[in-house]
């Protein structure tokens, strides 16, 4: 009679703790070590010699996926053998062609390959660099050159732990594009296991995020090119006085306002003094092509103000607002704080360095002395920076 196989069940094999080997039938036999760790073997005879082959190890998330896989690789072997072949001559071949493929498949390797998969469908042409400096910027320093296979929680947490609370939306871009990657490696057979970026995870290791601030409603940054291009189509002062919001990013009073005073044409700086400043600190702005252009379009008046309603007085919000209004933009699709969430967003998804994206959006720092070393250190890197977004505008 043959002899019995698929003896255990998903069941038993959770329950059995006693170390030792705990057949299954057919050669397959469950080992449990003293520690209490489980793994599958296969013992069969070639040419007169006994010979053990290791399976793998139990997955205790998938106890029946794991017998059933277990049970596969047994019969498999069973299939050479009785072809005359050797089976551990066979796992060897595979486990080499496995080493190759992943000793030069990186993490920064598989991020190439499954953008060249996924970018052509995607709306925004630039969305492929500014989602591959993300990760240049967050992943590549821990594992860029890492072989994607190797790639753990432990290396996650190194990633996300820095920014996990205090940049909790680069975060959260951050571990889903790591996830992305890593479901795509695992579906071209680059890597085995669980997917260490899964969201279920990293929130069990590293905790609840910093809840989501509700921010003003603003445009994403994709679409801002459309709206600037109907506010070029307009010559009124309140569609100027929205380009130059858009390209300073600046809040609305601090632009509205604006005085011809402040502005250096020359040097091409704007500098708002610290009264008119909601941080209280003089804020120097680098002028890009398309801000000192606006400044070219806006009709000379008498008033101190570069743009003028009524008068010797800025041009008001209200104004301001009716502009989006009459594009077709309501309070929830846009407001004139918006455009700066806009460029944050732009300024993370395209790696720009957070310090330098702060001091753009002059946010205050607490130690006054920081605050003025940053005012003096980015400011050149501020003008690359604000002439790039004026472009992609």
């Amino acid at each position: 009679m043959p002899r019995e196989i698929h003896i255990l069940t998903p069941k038993q094999v959770g329950a059995l703790n006693k170390p030792g080997r705990h057949a299954d039938g057919g050669g397959l036999y469950l080992q449990v070590g003293h520690g209490g760790s489980k793994s599958w073997l296969f013992r069969f005879n070639y040419q007169g010699r006994p010979r053990w082959m290791g399976l793998g190890r139990v997955d205790d998330g998938r106890l029946a996926e794991s017998l059933a896989a277990a049970r596969q690789k047994a019969q498999e072997a069973r299939e050479r053998l009785a072809a005359g072949q050797d089976p551990l001559d066979a796992k060897r071949v595979q486990a080499a062609i496995m080493a190759s493929a992943n000793a030069i498949t990186t993490f920064r390797d598989c991020v190439g390959e499954y953008l060249a998969a996924h970018s052509p469908g995607w709306r925004n042409p630039k969305h492929r660099q500014q989602w591959r400096n993300t990760l240049a910027t967050y992943a590549y320093p821990t594992i860029g050159n890492l072989s994607v296979r190797s790639v753990g929680i432990e290396h996650v947490k190194t990633i996300l732990t820095p920014i996990w609370r205090t940049k909790s939306e680069t975060a959260r871009r951050v571990r889903g594009r790591l996830e992305a990657v890593l479901d795509y490696a695992t579906a071209n057979r680059y890597r085995t296991g669980e997917n260490p970026a899964r969201q279920k995870l990293i929130a069990a290791v590293l905790g609840r995020s910093r809840p989501r601030v509700k921010h003003h409603a603003s445009i994403p940054y994709m679409e801002l090119h459309k709206l600037m291009t109907r506010l070029r189509e307009r010559d009124d002062i309140s569609a100027l006085a929205l380009q130059w919001l858009a390209l300073t990013v600046t809040r609305s009073g601090e632009g509205r306002c604006a005085r011809w005073e402040e502005i250096d044409r020359d040097r091409k700086v704007w500098t708002v003094p610290g009264p008119r400043m909601k941080g209280g600190e003089e804020h120097r702005i680098p002028l890009s092509p398309a801000a000192l252009a606006i400044l070219g379009k806006v009709p000379k008046t008498a008033s101190p103000f570069v743009f003028v309603a009524q008068g010797d007085k800025a041009v008001s919000d209200t104004s301001l607002r009716n502009v989006l209004r009459d594009l077709g933009y309501t309070k929830a699709d846009a407001t004139l704080h918006g455009f700066r969430s806009s460029f944050r967003d732009w300024a993370a998804e395209s790696g720009i360095a957070d310090d330098i994206a702060e001091a753009c959006l002059a946010h205050t720092v607490s130690d006054k002395t920081v605050a003025a070393y940053k005012r003096t250190k980015f400011f050149e890197p501020r003008r690359n920076v604000m002439i790039t977004w004026s472009l992609m505008l």
